[in-house]
């Protein structure tokens, strides 16, 4: 990574967050807290031997690990990798990928200060793909598994906060006979999602994209 202080027209020298070695350690997706100013970095992690097919045939060697990096001087320093595997990856799932991308802060409702991430998953048995997203609730001390999607063909994803205080999770579909991006929503945190769609306006190749929130003042637009 690297960081600015001046509005990003210049930049530090190049800063190496987590160095495993041989081994894969990969797919980092930020979420700053805004109450605390920390910064969260997902990851996930394998064996630098294991490959993708492998891993979701199941006959890798290890399986896709789950970390969180986090930085308390706005990215100056980070704390070792810390694994949350046992609470954000069914056992039943092979691949599992964070972000990419980067997560976002619940702003305003019943769960302002949530802390949210998109991940995606493939299950052992149907090898299919799905959508999900962690999140925490306490500043990132603890992280908690959302719902999957209802549908499958979905995998890399961003969420989003709405105006109406609605989740939107954006996410790259692998459904081929139309070709836009699928989204769904969810009225309690992330927990759960409904109305899975393809989105009409947002044509796509099979491809990962990123959404945002944009807050002006108080209100969200």
């Amino acid at each position: 990574m690297k960081t600015s202080e001046d509005g990003g027209n210049s930049w530090s020298p190049l800063q190496l967050v987590w160095d495993s070695g041989e081994n894969t350690s990969g797919n980092p997706a930020p979420i700053l807290d805004k109450s605390t100013g920390d910064i969260h970095l997902l990851c996930t992690w394998n064996l630098g031997t294991d490959k993708e097919s492998q891993i979701i045939d199941r006959t890798s060697e290890d399986g896709r690990h789950v970390f969180v990096i986090r930085s308390t001087d706005q990215g100056k320093s980070w704390e070792e990798p810390r694994e949350i595997t046992s609470a954000v990856k069914d056992t039943s799932w092979t691949w599992y990928a964070t972000g990419p991308g980067s997560g976002m802060q619940i702003q305003t409702g019943e769960y302002t200060g949530r802390l949210g991430l998109g991940c995606d998953h493939i299950e052992a048995e149907s090898k299919k793909y799905y959508s999900h997203i962690i999140y925490s609730d306490d500043h990132g001390e603890n992280w908690q598994l959302g719902e999957t999607t209802p549908k499958d063909q979905v995998n890399e994803c961003e969420v989003a906060e709405l105006s109406d205080g609605r989740l939107m999770l954006n996410m790259r579909n692998y459904d081929r006979s139309q070709k836009l991006r699928q989204i769904a929503y969810s009225e309690d945190g992330g927990l759960t999602w409904t109305n899975q769609q393809h989105d009409s306006t947002l044509i796509e190749p099979i491809c990962q994209a990123s959404i945002q929130s944009y807050f002006s003042g108080e209100q969200q637009v």
